[in-house]
């Protein structure tokens, strides 16, 4: 359905298809002949069986989703509901979430009402959802749309665990001046050890060059780590109280 959906199948290892969709909002009417030309689709020709779908629906399944707590259109949220059942689909977001209110679109009223629903869903195959963590509504986008980015991480059955890797500096926190003036004082310190090191022949098994740059690095980190701890903290705190003062509205 051109500029209604799109197809894709990444490559092998692991193999999956995705199917992304942006279902009409003139009409419940062509909402409901648009998930039932899917299913036509899906049964007519010999399309590959998606492992996600994900997109903006347009519609909701229950009132729960929607701030009015109105329900829509029973024959387009049937059409709806008899798609994703083809694969055995489950909203992810509301499995690891059946008792929270969040939305994703926010509609400005001509009359000034504001309200807002859950159109936008990531639907997942039953037996793939155990791989998935970490679903987050999130306002990452900003104002660049009236829309909120559902997030979610999707492991790969059967690959080796892999750890965290390397700590980083988180690059944000490098824009504040106060830290970055307290790590350059770190290593003019650090460089004048050096040198002098160097410069009086002075190098020994336990204070070498090497040894110096190897306790720079651990005193960047501790410093940007208490640092950040600060830093973060105070916004954390201000991020919790005001998704808390939120939750408290939207219940």
């Amino acid at each position: 359905l051109p500029g209604r959906d799109g197809l894709w199948t990444t490559r092998p290892d692991p193999r999956q298809t995705l199917l992304g969709t942006y279902a009409p909002n003139d009409s419940m009417s062509n909402n409901k002949e648009f998930w039932k030309l899917l299913t036509e689709s899906w049964l007519q020709k010999r399309l590959p069986v998606p492992d996600l779908f994900m997109g903006d629906h347009n519609i909701v399944e229950e009132g729960f989703d929607r701030t009015t707590g109105r329900a829509d259109n029973y024959e387009a949220t049937e059409a709806l509901v008899i798609f994703k059942s083809l694969f055995e689909m489950r909203d992810g977001w509301r499995r690891y979430n059946p008792d929270t209110r969040d939305f994703t679109h926010t509609h400005w009223g001509a009359n000034g009402n504001t309200t807002m629903s859950r159109i936008d869903r990531i639907y997942m195959r039953e037996d793939l959802i155990k791989y998935s963590r970490n679903w987050e509504i999130s306002d990452e986008m900003g104002d660049l749309t009236d829309h909120r980015m559902v997030l979610v991480t999707v492991s790969t059955p059967g690959v080796p665990y892999q750890g965290p890797g390397r700590y980083a500096i988180k690059p944000f926190i490098l824009e504040n001046m106060q830290l970055i003036t307290d790590l350059m004082e770190i290593c003019i310190a650090a460089s004048k050890e050096i040198e002098n090191v160097i410069g009086h022949g002075a190098r020994t098994e336990a204070l070498n060059p090497q040894r110096i740059h190897e306790k720079l690095k651990q005193d960047i980190i501790r410093t940007e780590r208490t640092f950040s701890k600060k830093f973060v903290g105070t916004a954390r705190a201000k991020i919790d109280a005001l998704q808390s003062k939120k939750k408290d509205l939207l219940s």
